[in-house]
């Protein structure tokens, strides 16, 4: 049995959120210059912030970088109160959030809490209960399908006879959480790899052998009924590549040396 808890992670975009509305004075048309992913739901909620045709909205992005989700959903709000007052005093009307003010709005990567129970036989991975508990903050957000995208990928590239994968979100009193580059598969696979650590650990395994052994294969069945084709499962090539490249069992040869020949250790 073991657990760990992954951190909230802050998206720290560059530019900050900002928007520039302008009334054009050509039939009520309005010009909406905004750094956003999600072009579309924000020209569908201006426009119906503005009770305006959608037509009469148009969106320019040039350029978002590094949003990873920070700047899809939560924005809006925050664009339609400007994009009101730009329409109520028929002036363009320019406001960009300082970095505390983005930081408290927008949310971050929400933390999960996942325990697991595993069961090992002859250095093969024999089952595995999940249980994964999401902090949403004040709203739900794109949790729902944050822990969904999780349940999915929690079995990592490895092949597990029996899973079990329990999940449930919680609200707090914190900045609600939202979606952030790749969704729930990060918290999921850290998840599943402190789990690895753990047996290796507790058991004695080489944990590059014990991963080496327990990885997926061709054939293999996911809990959601994808059957895997040879393409799917890469990652033992991929590893054994890096051992090469990387001269992993040189480096490990000399680490134990160096270990057991001196009060300080390597890792």
């Amino acid at each position: 049995k073991g657990y760990i808890q992954t951190p909230r992670q802050e998206h720290f975009y560059e530019e900050t959120h900002c928007i520039f509305v302008i009334p054009t004075g050509e039939r009520k048309e309005i010009d909406v210059y905004v750094s956003t992913a999600n072009q579309l739901q924000t020209h569908h909620h201006l426009a119906a912030a503005l009770m305006l045709p959608q037509h009469k909205i148009n969106v320019f992005t040039k350029r978002v970088g590094c949003s990873y989700g920070g700047k899809v959903g939560k924005n809006i709000p925050f664009y339609a109160a400007v994009a009101l007052a730009a329409k109520i005093v028929n002036k363009p009307v320019r406001s960009r959030l300082t970095r505390d003010e983005d930081i408290k709005i927008m949310g971050q990567r929400g933390e999960f809490l996942g325990e697991y129970t595993v069961g090992v036989s002859d250095g093969k991975l024999m089952g595995v209960k999940f249980n994964l508990a999401k902090n949403a903050g004040w709203s739900s957000d794109d949790s729902p399908g944050i822990v969904s995208t999780a349940m999915c990928h929690i079995e990592n590239a490895y092949d597990f006879p029996s899973l079990d994968v329990q999940s449930k979100i919680f609200a707090t009193n914190t900045a609600s959480n939202t979606a952030f580059r790749g969704f729930g598969a990060p918290p999921a696979m850290a998840i599943t790899e402190n789990m690895i650590f753990d047996i290796c650990a507790e058991m004695g395994f080489d944990p590059l052998e014990f991963r080496r052994n327990n990885m997926q294969e061709e054939g293999y069945v996911t809990a959601y009924s994808q059957v895997m084709k040879a393409d799917d499962v890469t990652v033992r090539q991929c590893l054994d590549t890096m051992v090469e490249l990387c001269h992993y069992y040189e480096v490990k040869k000399d680490v134990e040396h160096f270990n057991a020949n001196n009060k300080f250790k390597k890792r």
